[in-house]
C-alpha cells in the first residue's frame, strides 16, 4: 500500500545535510593589493588573527557523509571588495567561486525558486543575496573517498589595453583575493549530524539544534553530548546538557555569527569509549531580521506497532523557530516519479503551526509526513519498502522560510 502519510509518530532520522569548517584564507597572488580599491588593504580580517584585507572561510572544513547524502558548505568573508574603478582596470562586485577540486558529484545553488539542478564543477554565487554565501555538494551514487572543494573570492575585472598597432581591445579578468577549501570523505566513517547547519535569527529568536548519530548503537552502549559554543560573548547563549540531544541557541540584540559543536561519546558495555564528531552549526543573529532562513531534511522509519507489519512513512522534519508565525518549505532535488516530481512546497501558519496536512511537534522541531508504504514482514518487503522511500526522497535538499513578529 502506498499513501501520502498522516502519522504523527517520531521517526529514526536518516538525513544528509551537513558543512564544511573554518579554514584561514589564502591571498590570490593574481593582482597587486595596492591597486585594489579602498578597504582592501590596512583593515582587520577577523578570519585571520594579525591579517588584513579580504577573507573567506568554510565552516567546517572536514565533514562525513554517505553517497545518498549530500553536504552544505557556508563561506563566512570579510573585508569584500565593492565595485569600483582605479588603475588596474573596472572592477564588478565581489563573488564567491566554488570549484570541485578533486572527486565527483556535483555543486548545486541553493535557490527556492528553481527546481533545475547545477550539478556543475564550478559555479559563483553572489554572497551580498541571503543564500549566496552556501553551495550544496551532492556525490555521485556509489561513489567514496575523499571530495576537495574550494571557494574563492573573485573580483570580475575588465581593462583596456592597446596593442602594437596603437589599436584598443577589451581584456577580461577574474582576480582572486582570497581562498578557503573544506574536504568532504564519502562513505568514509560514522557519521555525526548537527541541524539545521545555519541559521541566521532576529534579536531574541531560538532555533533548536539536534544531533543525530547516523549509525545505531552497539548493544548495551550508552551515550552522551559534549557541546561548545565560541562567538561574541553577550550576544547569545546556549541551552544544553550532556544527556540530550538538542540544544537550544537564543539570540540576544547584537549582530554576530556563532559556531556550536557537539560530539557523540558512545561508552560501550565494557567501558571503552568511541568519540564520534566533532558536527558544526552555524547561527548567525541580525537584529533587523523578519524572516529566518533555515533547513531541514528527509528521514523515514518503519512506525508499525504491530510485530507482525511494516509501516515505513517517510517525513520531512524543519527546525522549530520560537514565535514564527508562519513556515514556507520548500523541497528541492528529489526523484519521486509517484507523486512530488523534483521540487515541492508546503506551508504551514500559526502557532503552533497548522497546514493542509498534519504537522507534528516533536519538541525541537517539527515533521510532516510525506509517504506510506505498509505490508507484512513475512513478506519481506521491509527492506523495498526503504528503498522505494529513499529513490523518492534520498538527497532531498529542504529549505525553511519562517516569519517572525515585527
Amino acid at each position: 500500500m502506498l499513501m501520502k502519510a498522516d502519522r504523527q509518530r517520531v521517526g529514526l532520522i536518516r538525513h544528509g545535510i551537513v558543512l564544511a569548517a573554518f579554514v584561514p584564507f589564502l591571498m590570490g597572488g593574481a593582482c597587486d593589493p595596492s591597486n585594489l580599491a579602498p578597504g582592501l588593504t590596512g583593515e582587520s580580517n577577523p578570519l585571520l588573527p594579525g591579517g588584513s584585507g579580504p577573507g573567506i572561510a568554510l565552516s567546517p572544513a572536514d565533514q562525513d557523509i554517505t553517497d545518498q547524502d549530500y553536504a552544505f558548505l557556508f563561506a563566512t568573508t570579510a573585508n569584500l571588495p565593492e565595485a569600483s574603478t582605479d588603475s588596474d582596470g573596472i572592477h564588478a562586485a565581489a563573488k564567491i567561486r566554488w570549484t570541485l577540486v578533486s572527486g565527483t558529484g556535483g555543486l548545486n545553488r541553493i535557490d527556492p525558486g528553481t527546481t533545475v539542478p547545477d550539478n556543475a564543477t564550478t559555479l559563483d554565487t553572489d554572497p551580498t543575496t541571503e543564500v549566496g554565501s552556501s553551495v550544496l555538494y551532492f556525490p555521485d551514487a556509489g561513489a567514496s573517498g575523499e571530495v576537495k572543494i574550494k571557494a574563492e573570492v573573485i573580483r570580475p575585472t575588465d581593462r583596456t589595453v592597446i596593442n602594437e598597432f596603437g589599436e584598443p581591445s577589451q581584456e577580461h579578468e577574474d582576480i582572486v583575493v582570497a581562498t578557503a577549501e573544506a574536504v568532504i570523505h564519502v562513505n568514509d566513517q560514522k557519521r555525526l549530524r548537527l541541524t539545521p547547519p545555519v541559521t541566521t535569527l532576529p534579536s531574541g529568536g531560538t532555533v533548536s539544534l539536534k544531533a543525530t548519530l547516523e549509525n545505531a548503537l552497539a548493544q548495551g552502549s550508552s551515550i552522551r553530548y559534549e557541546w561548545n559554543m565560541t562567538g561574541l560573548a553577550g550576544a547569545g547563549e546556549l541551552q544544553s546538557s550532556s544527556d540530550n540531544d538538542t540544544a537550544v541557541f537564543k539570540a540576544f540584540t547584537e549582530a554576530a555569527t556563532f559556531n556550536v559543536t557537539v560530539k557523540a561519546i558512545e561508552t560501550r558495555a565494557d567501558g571503552s569509549e568511541d568519540v564520534n564528531g566533532p558536527a558544526t552549526a552555524v547561527v548567525r543573529v541580525d537584529p533587523k531580521l523578519k524572516t529566518v532562513t533555515t533547513f531541514g531534511y528527509y528521514f523515514s522509519r518503519d512506525e508499525s506497532t504491530d510485530p507482525s507489519v511494516y509501516v515505513v512513512v517517510a517525513r520531512v522534519y524543519i527546525p522549530k523557530v520560537q514565535g514564527a508565525t508562519s513556515y514556507s518549505i520548500k523541497g528541492q532535488g528529489m526523484h519521486d516519479s509517484a507523486y512530488y516530481g523534483t521540487s515541492w512546497s508546503w506551508y504551514f501558519s500559526g502557532d503552533p503551526p497548522t497546514g493542509s496536512i498534519p504537522i507534528e511537534d516533536m519538541g525541537g522541531g517539527y515533521s510532516f509526513g510525506l509517504s506510506l508504504a505498509s505490508g507484512s514482514l513475512a513478506s519481506g518487503g521491509l527492506a523495498g519498502a526503504y528503498g522505494w522511500m529513499d529513490g523518492r526522497f534520498a538527497g532531498m535538499r529542504v529549505i525553511v522560510t519562517a516569519t517572525v513578529p515585527n
